[in-house]
Protein backbone atom coordinates (compact mmCIF):
# COMPACT_ATOMS: atom_id res chain seq x y z
CA UNK A 1 0.00 0.00 0.00
CA UNK A 2 0.91 3.34 -1.08
CA UNK A 3 -0.08 6.84 0.54
CA UNK A 4 -0.84 9.46 -2.29
CA UNK A 5 -1.89 12.37 0.30
CA UNK A 6 -2.20 13.09 3.64
CA UNK A 7 -4.22 11.29 6.56
CA UNK A 8 -6.37 12.09 9.11
CA UNK A 9 -8.48 10.36 11.65
CA UNK A 10 -10.26 11.14 14.87
CA UNK A 11 -9.13 7.57 16.27
CA UNK A 12 -7.21 5.01 14.84
CA UNK A 13 -6.48 5.34 11.19
CA UNK A 14 -4.84 1.84 10.08
CA UNK A 15 -6.10 -1.42 11.36
CA UNK A 16 -4.36 -4.08 9.94
CA UNK A 17 -5.88 -6.91 9.04
CA UNK A 18 -3.85 -9.66 7.51
CA UNK A 19 0.31 -10.54 7.13
CA UNK A 20 2.80 -9.35 4.50
CA UNK A 21 2.00 -5.95 4.43
CA UNK A 22 4.53 -2.93 2.69
CA UNK A 23 2.87 0.58 3.85
CA UNK A 24 5.05 2.98 2.18
CA UNK A 25 3.78 6.28 2.98
CA UNK A 26 5.99 8.22 0.49
CA UNK A 27 6.96 11.07 2.97
CA UNK A 28 3.17 11.99 3.66
CA UNK A 29 1.53 12.16 6.97
CA UNK A 30 -0.55 10.53 8.95
CA UNK A 31 -2.29 12.56 11.54
CA UNK A 32 -4.24 10.05 14.65
CA UNK A 33 -5.93 10.87 17.24
CA UNK A 34 -7.42 14.25 16.32
CA UNK A 35 -10.59 13.64 18.32
CA UNK A 36 -10.51 15.73 22.25
CA UNK A 37 -12.71 12.45 23.50
CA UNK A 38 -11.18 9.59 21.61
CA UNK A 39 -7.77 7.41 22.02
CA UNK A 40 -6.45 6.38 19.09
CA UNK A 41 -3.55 4.52 17.34
CA UNK A 42 -1.90 5.08 13.84
CA UNK A 43 -1.08 1.69 12.61
CA UNK A 44 -2.99 -1.17 14.55
CA UNK A 45 -1.44 -4.59 13.98
CA UNK A 46 -2.91 -7.57 16.21
CA UNK A 47 -1.18 -10.98 15.21
CA UNK A 48 -0.35 -10.33 11.95
CA UNK A 49 3.61 -11.25 10.51
CA UNK A 50 5.67 -9.46 7.88
CA UNK A 51 4.66 -6.15 8.21
CA UNK A 52 6.96 -3.14 6.72
CA UNK A 53 5.92 0.45 7.63
CA UNK A 54 8.56 2.94 5.69
CA UNK A 55 8.50 6.76 5.16
CA UNK A 56 5.71 8.00 7.26
CA UNK A 57 5.43 10.96 9.20
CA UNK A 58 2.88 10.15 12.34
CA UNK A 59 1.61 12.55 14.44
CA UNK A 60 -0.82 12.55 17.06
CA UNK A 61 -3.48 14.65 16.41
CA UNK A 62 -4.24 16.18 19.94
CA UNK A 63 -3.18 16.42 23.74
CA UNK A 64 -6.62 16.21 25.86
CA UNK A 65 -6.62 12.16 25.85
CA UNK A 66 -3.51 9.92 27.37
CA UNK A 67 -2.39 7.19 25.84
CA UNK A 68 -2.16 6.97 22.31
CA UNK A 69 -0.06 5.07 19.98
CA UNK A 70 1.63 5.92 16.52
CA UNK A 71 2.40 1.93 16.39
CA UNK A 72 0.82 -0.58 18.75
CA UNK A 73 1.50 -3.99 17.88
CA UNK A 74 0.27 -6.98 19.97
CA UNK A 75 0.35 -10.99 19.62
CA UNK A 76 -2.71 -12.10 20.63
CA UNK A 77 -2.13 -16.09 20.20
CA UNK A 78 1.03 -16.29 18.47
CA UNK A 79 4.24 -14.12 18.43
CA UNK A 80 4.46 -11.08 15.82
CA UNK A 81 7.32 -12.13 13.64
CA UNK A 82 9.22 -9.91 10.85
CA UNK A 83 8.40 -6.65 11.65
CA UNK A 84 10.23 -3.75 9.51
CA UNK A 85 9.84 -0.34 10.91
CA UNK A 86 12.09 1.89 9.07
CA UNK A 87 12.71 5.47 8.02
CA UNK A 88 9.73 7.16 9.82
CA UNK A 89 9.06 10.35 12.03
CA UNK A 90 6.81 10.61 14.46
CA UNK A 91 5.61 13.29 16.97
CA UNK A 92 3.87 12.30 20.41
CA UNK A 93 2.10 15.72 22.10
CA UNK A 94 0.18 13.93 24.60
CA UNK A 95 1.03 12.56 27.97
CA UNK A 96 2.11 8.58 28.11
CA UNK A 97 1.88 9.08 24.29
CA UNK A 98 4.12 6.23 22.15
CA UNK A 99 5.54 6.97 19.01
CA UNK A 100 5.98 2.75 18.81
CA UNK A 101 4.39 0.10 21.34
CA UNK A 102 5.20 -3.52 20.42
CA UNK A 103 3.98 -6.58 22.50
CA UNK A 104 5.28 -10.12 21.99
CA UNK A 105 6.98 -9.14 18.97
CA UNK A 106 10.22 -11.29 17.44
CA UNK A 107 12.90 -10.76 14.37
CA UNK A 108 11.39 -6.85 14.20
CA UNK A 109 14.06 -4.37 12.74
CA UNK A 110 13.40 -0.76 14.16
CA UNK A 111 15.55 1.63 12.32
CA UNK A 112 16.84 5.00 11.05
CA UNK A 113 13.45 6.57 12.85
CA UNK A 114 13.90 10.16 13.96
CA UNK A 115 11.28 10.18 17.20
CA UNK A 116 10.00 13.41 19.30
CA UNK A 117 8.04 13.38 22.55
CA UNK A 118 6.31 16.36 23.90
CA UNK A 119 4.12 14.90 27.00
CA UNK A 120 4.60 13.97 29.69
CA UNK A 121 5.95 11.16 30.18
CA UNK A 122 5.77 9.69 26.57
CA UNK A 123 7.89 7.16 25.41
CA UNK A 124 9.84 6.48 22.02
CA UNK A 125 10.04 2.70 21.80
CA UNK A 126 8.54 0.39 24.34
CA UNK A 127 8.81 -3.77 24.01
CA UNK A 128 7.49 -6.40 25.97
CA UNK A 129 6.33 -10.02 26.55
CA UNK A 130 2.42 -10.33 26.13
CA UNK A 131 1.20 -12.70 28.74
CA UNK A 132 3.47 -15.56 28.04
CA UNK A 133 5.18 -14.78 24.44
CA UNK A 134 8.33 -13.14 25.44
CA UNK A 135 9.64 -11.05 22.62
CA UNK A 136 13.21 -11.80 21.31
CA UNK A 137 16.03 -11.69 18.27
CA UNK A 138 15.00 -7.57 17.82
CA UNK A 139 17.16 -5.33 16.50
CA UNK A 140 17.24 -1.15 17.45
CA UNK A 141 19.49 0.32 15.39
CA UNK A 142 20.32 4.47 14.33
CA UNK A 143 17.41 5.96 15.53
CA UNK A 144 17.49 9.47 16.81
CA UNK A 145 15.01 11.00 19.62
CA UNK A 146 14.13 14.05 21.17
CA UNK A 147 12.71 13.87 24.40
CA UNK A 148 10.89 15.95 27.07
CA UNK A 149 9.01 15.45 29.74
CA UNK A 150 10.03 12.77 31.84
CA UNK A 151 10.20 10.24 28.97
CA UNK A 152 11.65 7.04 28.07
CA UNK A 153 13.71 6.50 24.98
CA UNK A 154 14.17 2.54 24.60
CA UNK A 155 12.13 0.54 27.31
CA UNK A 156 13.22 -3.13 26.37
CA UNK A 157 11.10 -4.59 29.56
CA UNK A 158 11.02 -8.47 29.04
CA UNK A 159 12.75 -9.25 25.85
CA UNK A 160 15.63 -12.14 24.85
CA UNK A 161 18.64 -11.22 22.77
CA UNK A 162 17.83 -7.83 21.32
CA UNK A 163 20.59 -5.78 19.70
CA UNK A 164 20.49 -1.74 20.75
CA UNK A 165 22.79 0.31 18.86
CA UNK A 166 23.90 3.73 17.27
CA UNK A 167 20.82 5.44 18.67
CA UNK A 168 21.49 8.90 19.52
CA UNK A 169 18.86 9.93 22.34
CA UNK A 170 19.05 13.34 23.46
CA UNK A 171 16.54 15.05 26.17
CA UNK A 172 15.68 18.58 27.06
CA UNK A 173 13.13 17.64 30.10
CA UNK A 174 14.12 15.98 33.79
CA UNK A 175 13.81 12.47 35.12
CA UNK A 176 15.12 11.02 31.49
CA UNK A 177 15.46 7.26 31.28
CA UNK A 178 17.09 6.66 28.13
CA UNK A 179 17.20 2.89 27.81
CA UNK A 180 15.45 0.92 30.42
Amino acid sequence: YTLTQHVNSVGTCFTITSSHILLDCKGYTINYSTSVLETGYCIFNDDKDNITIQNCRIEEGNTTVDSKYGIFFRANNNLVERITIWNNTFLTIGNSGYAMYLLGVRYANISTNTIDTYGDQGYGIKMGAYFSLTPAHNRIVGNSMLLRVRPSGINIGDTNNITIEENRINSSGSDVAGVL
